[in-house]
């Protein structure tokens, strides 16, 4: 289709990638690993490698590994050593899996278009025309992205501001904005100065603070609205003081009659700050309301069904069989778990072929065979649904043959009602997708899924 194409850069390799990946040797079924799965398999790696959870972050192994994917060319830093024995155990594991992190999708569209000339043409000829906007916050691999892209017909628009460049902890690239016109000759610059939001005062506070930025092109932002209110700056001695200011500036504003609870909105940096602040709320007996808190597909009961939904599509992902061992087990234990990883490690197989395999070896008893033969089987019948019908009819399919509402039903907790509702929302998400995609495949809504972050944005 020679269709415009709008969307992220992540989810544009994705369809790139599904067409094209086989070329690179590997497999087009692959499945996208979110931050908890990484976390997942770095802690695999752990094991193996004997090196300790309590002395090293899995998180900060991710940061560190998603760092040196997107911005080869800077140096290691602290991690350096762990780096080195993790990477490529990550990397193996990885590509075992069938899978690709987030950095991946970036990193193998680019090797794609760098080792396959002839893909590169097929989209350069497909995209004569390039638009990307928050550019200031691009990194060194979607610089090379679009330069591979744009290198055909040259015709490449940007839109964002250096002053706004405040992603470099997760790997953006001021540079690319800096030095556009380097890297794209006979560009030409508009500044867009006006501001049609803000007060002057604000203005005036923000440029004189921006003025102040070492790398920078320069502009003066200027607006024809009012001067408005002053602003205020309280910088508090810790965290309980700064919850207690918050809490003492909404009753003043309420007692003043400026605003209503409902009125009033907090903004903090991360979930973390939100105990604090609420703390000193509930102490001051102000109503409040988390909005957001736990993305929906980052609850346990959503991961584990998307678990079984991966599974189906690629039986080689290790991160989600152990997944469903771990909390819907069907009569596997922790110990045949352990032989199964054990045997695959012995015959270099994946998990699930070594699940295969085992029914016919004597390394497992005849009670064990028939166990890892059941749920084989129930895989296989998951397998053989998914090939004739949409995500929506799969994933409702997949709820009742495992028995996992069922299981919460009988728990009979107000907590189990919580995490049925929230498999019921999964339901309804499949049909929203349905409704707004043409391929419903259960491979397509898995790529949406990894794709974003919350439910309401099908």
């Amino acid at each position: 289709s020679l269709d415009m194409w709008i969307s992220t850069f992540h989810s544009a390799c994705v369809r790139i990638l599904r067409t094209g990946i086989d070329q690179l040797g590997y497999s087009k079924n692959f499945v996208i690993y979110d931050t908890v799965d990484q976390k997942a398999l770095i802690k695999e790696c752990f094991e193996e490698t004997g090196l300790s959870e309590e002395k090293f972050s899995p998180m900060a192994i991710a940061n560190k590994i998603s760092l040196i994917k997107n911005n080869p060319a800077e140096p290691d830093d602290d991690f350096d050593d762990i780096t080195q024995k993790i990477f490529p155990l990550y990397q193996k594991k990885l590509k075992q899996s069938n899978a690709l992190d987030f950095d991946d999708l970036l990193l193998i569209a680019v090797r794609l278009f760098k080792s396959k000339p002839d893909v590169l043409e097929d989209y350069q000829n497909r995209f004569q025309y390039i638009l990307v906007d928050e550019y200031q916050d691009t990194n060194y691999l979607q610089y090379m992205f679009i330069s591979l892209l744009a290198r055909k017909y040259k015709n490449i628009c940007v839109v964002g501001d250096e002053d706004q460049s405040i992603y470099r902890w997760r790997g953006a690239n001021i540079e690319n904005i800096l030095n556009f016109e380097k890297n794209f000759i006979n560009t030409e610059i508009i500044k867009l100065e006006e501001n049609y939001r803000s007060t002057k005062i604000i203005l005036e506070a923000s440029n004189y603070v921006i003025s102040k930025n070492r790398k920078r092109k320069g502009k003066i932002l200027f607006t024809n609205n009012g001067a408005g209110e002053k602003i205020t700056y309280y910088r508090a001695f810790n965290e309980i003081e700064e919850g207690d200011y918050i809490s003492r500036t909404v009753l003043e504003l309420q007692k003043k009659g400026k605003a209503g609870f409902s009125d009033i909105a907090v903004f903090y940096r991360t979930n973390a700050q939100s105990r604090v602040i609420e703390e000193s709320l509930r102490k001051s007996g102000i109503p409040y309301q988390i909005i957001g808190g736990l993305k929906f597909y980052d609850r346990k009961e959503i991961k584990d069904i998307i678990a079984y939904c991966r599974l189906i599509v690629n039986p080689d992902d290790s991160v989600s069989l152990n997944r469903i061992f771990n909390t819907n087990n069907h009569g596997i234990g922790k110990v045949t778990v352990n032989k199964i990883n054990n045997f695959s490690k012995e015959k270099k197989l994946t998990p699930y072929q070594a699940m295969k395999t085992a029914v016919n070896s004597e390394s497992f008893s005849g009670v064990v065979k028939k166990k890892i033969e059941k749920f084989c089987g129930l895989l296989d019948r998951l397998k053989e649904f998914a090939r004739g019908n949409s995500a929506f009819e799969v994933i409702k399919y997949i709820q009742a043959e495992t028995g996992y509402v069922e299981k919460l039903m009988n728990k009979n907790s107000f907590e189990a009602e919580n995490k049925i509702e929230n498999l019921k929302e999964l339901i309804t998400a499949t049909e929203s997708f349905e409704e707004n995609n043409d391929d419903v495949s259960l491979s397509n809504f898995l790529d949406k899924v990894a794709l974003v972050s919350d439910v309401d944005n099908f």
